[in-house]
């Protein structure tokens, strides 16, 4: 068996400096060590550029730095730079565990090199202080058995790169991240990867630590726009003429309608709020041959009624035992 596989990490840096050494640092700790790691500068900040910079007296990775393009654009860059036949993805603000390498290494050479595709495992999650609040922290939900594109689409894949390590032939095979996201692009990618037929493979144990704090693009205005980019090309199949579109549409809708109504009640500012609106109303005209009753009514009061008195409105049916969506 081929033991002797090269592989790259890349890491996209935008204004990261709170986090990015301890990323590297564990980069550099890990049991079977990676061949190249880059760092790909998406347009930071001057001040944070000079910050990366001078890690490199520290730790023997590869500098880039290139326009903002975002994450996904940042990690393709980083990809078309890497000379290794794997490439792994590590957020800047997360950490690796030891034997990141080792485990994924070990599951994908079991993949037969024509279908070769990827292998993801389970991660754990931190605060931004480091501190670990849960171990093993993935959903196993029915994707890990997959059997078709519309359930791979109708739920959270939560397949997530920092713990994956991907054939890069089969990257580019299906063109890498697409660049219009600033979030789901892993969800589009591995889909994409899916329909291609490569193969894939969980392992259901920790390989890395999820820091979750509010300066995420997960926590961003992005994120919704993202999510409406999203819908918007699978809700067409991505041009594939074998996609049933009338399964692909329940499928989305099935998915994304408490998230959108969700978006609205939780929307924290001003702009936040008018964006959520903004993408309830889209969403509730695109998907409203879908909806059940009671769920046009909901998306109605969400399109109309101010945030507090919605809150209002949810705290009274709760009272009554009345449950929306959630």
């Amino acid at each position: 068996m081929n033991t002797a596989n090269t592989i790259a990490l890349i890491i996209p840096y935008y204004n990261g400096s709170a986090f990015i050494e301890e990323a590297i640092r564990s980069a550099f700790s890990q049991t079977l060590p990676f061949s190249e790691v880059i760092v790909v500068d998406d347009g930071s900040k001057v001040a944070e550029t000079t910050f990366v910079q001078t890690l490199l007296d520290k730790y023997p990775f590869t500098y880039v730095a290139q326009a903002n393009g975002g994450q996904g654009s940042a990690r393709n860059t980083g990809c078309r730079i890497a000379a290794s036949d794997y490439v792994c993805f590590l957020d800047q603000d997360d950490v690796l565990l030891p034997e990141h390498n080792t485990i994924l290494n070990r599951a994908i050479l079991l993949q037969p090199l024509e279908r070769r595709g990827w292998v993801y495992a389970n991660f754990a999650i931190c605060l931004a202080n480091g501190k670990i609040t849960a171990s093993k922290s993935r959903p196993l939900v029915s994707a890990d058995t997959i059997k078709n594109i519309y359930n791979l689409v109708s739920q959270d894949l939560f397949i997530l790169p920092s713990a994956c390590l991907i054939y890069k032939k089969a990257f580019w095979a299906v063109g890498g991240f697409d660049t219009q996201f600033r979030g789901y692009e892993d969800d589009d990618l591995f889909i994409r990867m899916f329909r291609k037929g490569f193969d894939y493979d969980f392992e259901n144990q920790d390989v890395y630590i999820w820091r979750t704090h509010d300066a995420q693009t997960s926590s961003s205005n992005l994120m919704l726009t993202s999510r409406m980019l999203f819908i918007n090309k699978w809700l067409h199949g991505d041009g594939d003429a074998a996609i049933n579109l009338k399964i692909m549409k329940q499928s989305l809708y099935n998915r994304f309608k408490i998230t959108i109504l969700r978006d609205v009640l939780e929307a924290g500012t001003p702009e936040r709020r008018t964006l959520a609106k903004k993408f309830c109303r889209e969403f509730s005209k695109t998907f409203h041959s879908n909806q059940r009753g009671f769920e046009k009514m909901a998306f109605t009061a969400f399109n109309l009624l101010p945030q507090e008195m919605l809150k209002i409105m949810l705290f009274m049916l709760k009272i009554f035992g009345i449950r929306l969506f959630w």
